[in-house]
C-alpha cells in the first residue's frame, strides 16, 4: 500500500463522506441509534400493540456490508488523488443506495406488505387515481390518501415527526398541477404532514410512498461501524505488470421497525385493464 500523508487521507475520507451525505436519504429520515464498534448484535426493541411490551430480549444481528473498489498504483500514487477520489464516491454511491433499500424498501415497506391484515401494522393505504378535465392523471389522490395515513397515525397516538418518501411516479404526480388548480399536490401533502418533508426514493416501487412518524426512535438504523474506507491487499492486474490495490468501504449496522404501526404505505390503485394501452 502506497502511504499516504495526512492531508491526503483526509481528501480521500472527505471524497466517499461528502458523497454518503449527498447521496443517502436514510440519514436524512431515520434517526441513528449509536452502539460500540464492538457490537454484532442488538435488541429488536419491538413493540407488540395487543400485549402492551417491548421485546427487549430478542437480539437481531448487525449486517456488514460493503463495497469493494480498486486503485492502480499512478491512482494511489497521484498526489491530489483526483481518480482515487472518483472512484471512492461511486463506491459511496453504491452503498449508500444499498442502504436506502435495505432501511426504506426491506426494513419498512416489506415489513408492512409481509404484515399486512395483522393488528400491529397499518393497513395499506389506496390512492386513488384522480384524472383533470384533459384525463391527465395528477397527484390529487395523494391528497386524500394522506389525509388518511396521517388519521390513522394520529389515531395511534403518532402525531410528530412526520416525513413522505415517494417512488418516482409518486413523487412525480406531487408535481403534476391538475388543471384549473392553484396549487401542486404536494403543497396540500405537506401542509397534512405540519409541513413534513417529502423525500423521492428510487428504492421504493414507482406507484408506492411511505408516511413515516420518526420521532422518538419509533424508527431507527442501530450503528456499530459508520461507513469507512479499509486497505485490503495489493492484487495482480490481468494483462498488466503493475498491482491493484483492493480496498472496501465498509459499515455494520441494522434497521429497527421497533413502533410498526409508525408508518403507513401507500399504493397508487392499478389502471383498469379496460384502459391499459
Amino acid at each position: 500500500m502506497t502511504q499516504w500523508t495526512d492531508a491526503q487521507m483526509e481528501i480521500f475520507t472527505h471524497a466517499y463522506q461528502q458523497e454518503i451525505t449527498d447521496s443517502r436519504l436514510a440519514h436524512r429520515v431515520v434517526p441513528e441509534f449509536p452502539m460500540p464498534a464492538s457490537a454484532r448484535s442488538v435488541a429488536s426493541d419491538v413493540f407488540d400493540y395487543e400485549s402492551g411490551a417491548v421485546d427487549d430480549v430478542t437480539q437481531i444481528p448487525l449486517e456488514e456490508r460493503q463495497e469493494l473498489f480498486r486503485l492502480t498504483r499512478a491512482q494511489a500514487e497521484d498526489s491530489d488523488l483526483t481518480s482515487a477520489q472518483v472512484i471512492v464516491r461511486r463506491a459511496a454511491q453504491r452503498l449508500s443506495r444499498g442502504d436506502d433499500e435495505r432501511v426504506f424498501r426491506t426494513g419498512i415497506r416489506d415489513a408492512i406488505e409481509e404484515g399486512k391484515g395483522k393488528d400491529n401494522y397499518q393497513k395499506v393505504a389506496q390512492v386513488e387515481r384522480v384524472s383533470d378535465v384533459a384525463d391527465n392523471l395528477t397527484g390529487e389522490g395523494l391528497v386524500a390518501a394522506t389525509a388518511g395515513a396521517v388519521f390513522a397515525l394520529d389515531t395511534d397516538g403518532y402525531r410528530s415527526g412526520y416525513a413522505m418518501v415517494a417512488g418516482p411516479l409518486l413523487y412525480r404526480l406531487l408535481h403534476t398541477r391538475a388543471i384549473g388548480a392553484a396549487d401542486l399536490p404536494i403543497v396540500a401533502v405537506r401542509g397534512l404532514m405540519g409541513d413534513g418533508p417529502v423525500h423521492r426514493c428510487t428504492v421504493l416501487p414507482e406507484d408506492e410512498a411511505l408516511v413515516l412518524s420518526v420521532g422518538a426512535g419509533r424508527i431507527d438504523r442501530a450503528v456499530a461501524v459508520a461507513a469507512v474506507a479499509e486497505f485490503l491487499r495489493n492484487e495482480p492486474a490481468d494483462g498488466a505488470l503493475d498491482e491493484l490495490r483492493l480496498w472496501r468501504l465498509y459499515e455494520r449496522y441494522i434497521t429497527r421497525f421497533k413502533e410498526t404501526r409508525s408508518a403507513v404505505l401507500l399504493r397508487l390503485q392499478p389502471q383498469p385493464e379496460g384502459e391499459k394501452k
